[in-house]
């Protein structure tokens, strides 16, 4: 029974890829599978390509926003390589970085939350202490392994 329906599901993405001329790219270029189906094995996490990624809020945007970012800046920094990309998954749904990371900074007393098609992250600006936004935002990274927004 469960082969039959990966079967069928193999088949309509083989489909797929024919109607859309993937597969003839990946044919003729099989250098370029890599870059259209990354392996995660492959993939670099590391803090210094996180923080390269992001799209940061300007600076002139007030005191708050620095405050958070630099928070964000430590958090990324300073977490095993499981929590970073933890922290990937929630932000952009899967665990490798992605270009144009974007950070918004609101005003919330709300927990972070992602917009993954977006690739946003919106980070309350409430925190008064790297703790508190260390243990909000370990929370919400927890729920990358259940579904969106089931703190």
């Amino acid at each position: 029974m469960v082969f039959g329906r990966i079967k069928e599901q193999l088949k309509q993405i083989k489909q797929d890829l024919k109607e859309t001329y993937v597969l003839d790219l990946l044919e003729a270029r099989p250098d370029a599978i890599t870059q259209v189906f990354p392996s995660e094995a492959e993939a670099t996490c590391s803090p210094e390509v996180v923080l390269d990624f992001i799209q940061w809020p300007q600076e002139d945007d007030g005191q708050e926003p620095k405050k958070i970012k630099e928070f964000l800046m430590q958090f990324i920094s300073t977490v095993s390589q499981d929590k970073l990309k933890q922290l990937v998954k929630f932000w952009v749904g899967w665990e490798i970085p992605m270009t144009e990371m974007k950070l918004e900074v609101v005003d919330s007393n709300h927990y972070p939350r992602a917009s993954t098609c977006f690739r946003t992250i919106r980070l309350p600006s409430h925190y008064q202490t790297y703790d508190d936004f260390r243990q909000s935002l370990e929370m919400c990274l927890g729920t990358s392994e259940f579904g969106f927004g089931l703190i």
